[in-house]
């Protein structure tokens, strides 16, 4: 593995890997979309094999994670410098392969589940679109398991729909073959309390908003291209009474908000864990 120590070129940790995951991100990038550095992961899992300047020398033999946040891509390669401020303790016996897919696609889902708390209650509607996929399917588990929401899954195909359902969704609604508005919208009877987009597809954020309830909640996970704008129309706005919320900035005092989620707290990384060392998560990630 391959990364880098913070900038003042203290605090570092040299980290001999183990497993790594990739995720939809990492491969769009290696296909050509945008700038990237050329060894990727962000998902490593090792063990502490040399301090820089001003690292605890408890972190030395230490277990930990390489996660989403700050200068973490490069994790592929044997070795990687992290900065020790943004490393996580994996707790014992928490598997390696287990712990990796948590730290990147785990993180940002229980990131963007938790955008929910204060605006739903349990029992709940939540649709969460992409449920089958890698980063949808532990929203799923995170939202019913933790949250005790009820999942509305949206996807495409058998396999996505075993994954969702086993995963705690109560409803799995195939866009390929179904009306996913009329059948979401009979279901809740004006709408779910809250979306998650996690799929980068345009059409999935065009959908998000006809899912959603007046005063419901909508949160951005996945990444369209850059000039790809949220369609929601005048009309549709006066009607459900659109609030854009750019981080903590509020822009109207209405109630259709539309929240960005890209990554969780530490602390919700170490709640995530140690949840996953009880069982209640389960990754359906594969190891090659």
């Amino acid at each position: 593995m391959l990364m880098f120590i913070d900038g003042r070129g203290t605090g570092g940790s040299m980290i001999a890997t183990l497993p790594d995951q990739l995720d939809g991100s990492e491969v769009r990038a290696l296909r050509g979309w945008g700038a990237y550095d050329p060894i990727v992961s962000h998902e490593g899992v090792g063990v502490v094999v040399g301090l820089g300047d001003d690292t605890p020398g408890s972190l030395l033999d230490q277990r930990v994670g390489v996660k989403w946040l700050y200068r973490a891509c490069g994790a592929c390669s044997r070795y990687v410098v992290a900065d020790a401020r943004y490393l996580t303790r994996i707790p014992r016996g928490l598997g390696d392969e287990e712990a990796a897919p948590l730290l990147c696609a785990g993180l940002t889902m229980m990131g963007a589940v938790s955008m929910l708390d204060g605006d739903l209650s349990r029992g709940d509607w939540v649709v969460i679109q992409g449920a089958g996929g890698g980063l949808g399917h532990l929203g799923v588990q995170i939202a019913s398991r933790m949250k005790g929401l009820r999942v509305i899954a949206v996807d495409a195909g058998h396999e996505k729909r075993m994954l969702a359902e086993s995963s705690g969704a109560e409803v799995y609604i195939d866009y390929a073959t179904d009306d996913v508005e009329k059948a979401a919208t009979e279901l809740t009877g004006e709408g779910a309390h809250a979306v998650i987009v996690v799929p980068g597809s345009e059409e999935a954020y065009r959908t998000a908003p006809k899912l959603a309830r007046p005063m419901a909640t909508v949160v951005c996970v996945g990444l369209p291209h850059n000039d790809f704008q949220l369609p929601i129309s005048v009309t549709q706005s006066a009607l459900k009474g659109v609030v854009l919320m750019a981080r903590k900035l509020m822009l109207d005092t209405q109630a259709l908000t539309i929240k960005g989620a890209m990554v969780g707290t530490e602390e919700q990384m170490t709640e995530l864990l140690q949840e996953a060392k009880k069982g209640t998560y389960q990754s359906g990630c594969g190891a090659v």
